[in-house]
């Protein structure tokens, strides 16, 4: 508990309670130094945490959306169906065809 005293009520202390006042006050001292690394340490594991699952969210995002995604396998079967649809493609527009 931190008791503030102002100069005043020090100077009317004696010796022994202001000795008692400055240990009380190391030893609180002492224990939020021991809270703020724990905290920090907290705090750095949380950060590698997070900055590990946003590198795992850009892996996903690149795998569902970038171009490797936009791949396609030609196998026969597909060759011939984009044959057709060009020739179907050419067919229909008789104008720029004959050009």
């Amino acid at each position: 508990m931190a008791l503030s005293l102002s100069e005043k009520q020090l100077e009317k202390r004696n010796k022994k309670d202001l000795l008692q006042l400055l240990l009380e006050s190391m030893r609180s001292e002492e224990e939020l130094q021991k809270q703020l690394a724990v905290l920090a340490a907290e705090l750095k594991r949380t950060n590698q945490q997070m900055q590990m699952l946003l590198e795992k969210w850009n892996l996903a995002q690149a795998e569902r959306f970038g171009r490797s995604s936009e791949e396609m396998n030609y196998d026969s079967q597909t060759y011939q169906q984009l044959e057709l649809a060009v020739m179907y493609a050419q067919c229909f527009n008789e104008a720029e065809a004959t050009i």
